[in-house]
């Protein structure tokens, strides 16, 4: 690793993967929106650096940690991080806890943790033995960063930790890129049946959005001239296709993999759905309501307060199929209810959720951090 930049400060960012996602999407969005403030290194611990690889080439300040052993163990972690030089270390979610821990233990430099939610693991309950480890590491950062109201509750209550170590800060969308567009011009693009209502889903194919549940849903709608589109990538892609198979929705249901400019599938949809057993404040959400659609989600963390109300068909329990059948059916047959809340949600989304101005919160925060130094008050 080259010496650090004499004029730019050195972020570090630890995650356990920089993959396609919705905190990773966040990242990337600070690192081009602070252009030339910072340099930073991004350490993927699996060795995923995809969503890395949406920052233009020319910006200049931004180098992977790639080609090294993954550290496995504090003292490890210590030499590692002292050999990227950070003057902040950024670290995200449960994945990256050590690196904070052995940057706190052994006095590195100021840290700043981020906690965006929980995987299926914990999706029904925080692990005692985590919610231990995170009191203790946690406690002695400068500060832990939450995006939702729901996680800030728990920071505070569970993992104990002072007030004044903790900042929330809202997810922002940027709602110029994430707009209403041409509908049947992007379905023709992007090979969709014009006539059809399209609902859709974009992230991780992972289980705790069970997907397997907005399928089944889908299937119980029983609605015609309908279709479902999954934007994304992971581990329960072959189970879902399985499913769809099983259940002859092979031609309804498509398998949209990774996509680099999925704004063009947020306009070809009408509706947007999230079926999770857990979230905190996902950014799909906070796009797809700046692109105008309506959108049905189960009742977990805050996606009940992105959209303003906890209401029957936008709102639905976790866990139920049925109910989530009747929403989609609902607004399936109600072309008019589906403008409405469409333009609803993309007033919420520019008036209460602006990516400037979480660009700025993030930028006021690490400058506070590198300015007090390694422990802050």
């Amino acid at each position: 690793m080259e010496p650090k930049s004499k004029t730019l400060p050195r972020l570090v960012h630890v995650a356990y993967s920089f993959g396609l996602g919705g905190a990773q999407a966040r990242i990337v969005q600070l690192i081009e929106r602070l252009g030339g403030e910072f340099q930073h290194v991004l350490v993927a611990r699996n060795g995923d650096y995809e969503a890395a690889s949406r920052i233009p080439a020319s910006h200049g300040t931004v180098k992977l940690g790639a080609g090294h052993p993954v550290p496995r163990d504090l003292w490890s972690w210590r030499k590692y991080l002292a050999s990227l030089k950070p003057d902040l270390l950024l670290t995200y979610n449960w994945g990256a806890i050590d690196a904070a821990a052995a940057a706190r233990l052994h006095r590195l430099c100021p840290v700043i943790h981020t906690e965006d939610g929980f995987g299926a693991e914990e999706a029904k309950r925080i692990k005692r033995r985590r919610v231990w480890f995170r009191r203790l590491v946690l406690s002695g950062i400068y500060k832990t960063v939450v995006p939702s109201r729901t996680l800030l509750k728990i920071v505070l209550e569970q993992y104990r930790l002072p007030a004044h170590r903790v900042a929330w800060i809202p997810n922002g969308v940027d709602s110029e890129r994430f707009c209403p567009g041409p509908r049947q011009q992007a379905r023709e693009h992007l090979g969709l049946r014009k006539d059809w209502v399209w609902f859709g889903y974009v992230g991780g194919l992972r289980e705790e959005k069970q997907l397997d549940l907005l399928v089944d849903a889908f299937h119980r709608s029983n609605t015609e001239a309908t279709g479902l589109v999954l934007v994304g990538s992971g581990p329960e892609e072959q189970k879902l296709r399985q499913l769809v198979d099983r259940l002859g929705l092979e031609q309804r249901v498509v398998f949209a993999g990774p996509q680099e400019r999925v704004e063009r599938w947020y306009q070809a949809l009408d509706v947007f759905v999230l079926a999770s057993m857990t979230e905190q404040m996902p950014l799909s959400l906070l796009e797809a309501m700046a692109t105008g659609l309506a959108a049905v989600v189960t009742d977990v963390g805050d996606c009940s307060l992105l959209l303003g109300t906890r209401q029957w068909p936008e709102v639905v329990p976790p866990g139920d199929p049925v109910a989530m059948a009747r929403a989609l059916r609902q607004l399936a047959q109600d072309s008019e209810l589906r403008r409405t809340l469409g333009e609803k949600n993309r007033r919420r989304a520019i008036e209460h959720y602006p990516l400037e101005r979480m660009v700025q919160t993030y930028r006021e925060l690490y400058s506070e951090a590198l300015r007090v130094g390694r422990f802050g008050p």
